[in-house]
């Protein structure tokens, strides 16, 4: 087992740090890119004192094993950078404030390494050892399901701005990487259990090959979804228009006497009403005509095709129709599929066929949003149509 354990390590060493040092040299990728390509190497990092370890030059040499190359605290936050960095833009002062654990890490461990050898000594043979690994351990993973927790919470945040702002979401929703940090979650709460309340009776060699086996499943898991990822910001326009300000007011008038009489703040209320019923029903003339079949419409898009604000849109599309700007058209393009799915002109398109002349950008999404509102498949869909 020890031997194949190595093999694991050199395995997710190499394809880790490899493949972390390649993406921070591509150059047509965008820089969301180079924060996964630092993650990957933070993550391999402790693959090399588990091979010293291994190797038995820890025992050998014991402050191989306070080296300043793990950089545990560096390996979440640098994941969060790289989510934050797909969903916003990242300033100087967001990734000094983040990094600043794994800059204390490190200075850390270089004091320990540069102790006397008398201090060292009484350091790692007597008591201090023991309690120092235990409140470290606890501490990482505190720290470690803490970040994750943080990532889960953003990519929620722009989940939700996502399903307000496009009509598709391939490559936007951000699903593996939220799926990453409930892994690491999951790991963190595990590896507590395991070094506080059933160490002793635990296989110890067995449990360190399967957290080896785990890391480089995820070494390739977040190289493989990373490299596929495309930056998914949002960029909202800009809407300065200015306020109307009443010349009363400018001249000093108090506003409660500018206050209108009831019977004209209802007429007023009226008339917002059906000004808002007309621009919804512009909405759905517009998508009526086929909009939807646009697989990059956006909200944004939508907005400046009817000459609207986007916020209008969005508030008018949620009030009036009681769902986010994604349903709203996706409920267009299913409709459009069902059409097209019950004439038999159009026998001649398979699903992927029809999901394109729909407006759908993939099949996945299709089948995904079929199901949603018919409650059934395309397949079972086309097979209860009457011939």
């Amino acid at each position: 087992m020890n031997s194949f354990i190595i093999m694991l390590l050199v395995l997710g060493l190499t394809q880790g740090s490899i493949t972390g040092i390649i993406f921070l040299l591509l150059r047509n990728k965008d820089r969301s890119l180079k924060w996964l390509g630092l993650f990957l190497i933070a993550y391999s990092m402790p693959f090399i004192t588990w091979l010293f370890v291994r190797a038995g030059l820890v025992e050998k040499y014991p402050r191989i094993d306070f080296l300043p190359i793990g950089l545990h605290f560096a390996v979440m936050p640098l994941f969060y950078l790289y989510a934050k960095s797909l969903t916003s833009t990242l300033n100087r002062a967001t990734i000094r404030r983040n990094l600043l654990p794994a800059l204390v890490e490190v200075v850390h461990y270089t004091i320990i390494c540069c102790l006397s050898e008398q201090a060292f000594q009484l350091f790692i043979q007597g008591p201090y050892l023991r309690v120092y690994v235990l409140v470290y351990t606890l501490g990482l993973n505190a720290f470690s399901i803490g970040y994750a927790a943080r990532v889960i919470h953003l990519v929620q945040r722009h989940q939700d701005k996502v399903l307000g702002f496009y009509s598709d979401l391939h490559g936007r929703w951000l699903g593996w990487v939220k799926l990453t940090a409930w892994a690491n979650i999951t790991i963190g709460v595990l590896d507590i259990v395991v070094i506080y309340l059933i160490y002793n009776y635990v296989d110890k060699q067995l449990y360190l090959m399967l957290s080896v086996a785990y890391s480089v499943v995820m070494i390739y898991w977040v190289a493989i979804s990373g490299l596929r990822q495309s930056n998914t910001a949002i960029s909202f326009p800009v809407e300065n228009a200015p306020v109307p300000i009443s010349p009363l007011v400018s001249a000093g008038l108090p506003v409660e006497q500018l206050a209108l009489p009831e019977s004209e703040e209802g007429e007023n209320k009226a008339e917002e009403d059906v000004g808002q019923q007309a621009d919804f029903e512009q909405i759905t003339r517009f998508m009526e005509r086929g909009a939807y079949k646009d697989s990059d419409l956006t909200l944004a898009g939508l907005a400046d095709q009817l000459g609207l604000s986007y916020k209008k849109v969005s508030s008018l599309i949620n009030e009036k129709a009681g769902m986010n700007f994604n349903k709203f058209v996706n409920q267009y393009r299913v409709e459009e599929a069902k059409r097209l799915l019950s004439n038999s002109a159009y026998d001649h398109l398979n699903h992927v066929g029809i999901a394109q002349a729909a407006g759908f950008q993939t099949k996945s999404t299709f089948y995904r949003m079929f199901r949603e509102f018919t409650g059934v498949t395309p397949n079972a869909y086309k097979k209860e149509i009457p011939h």
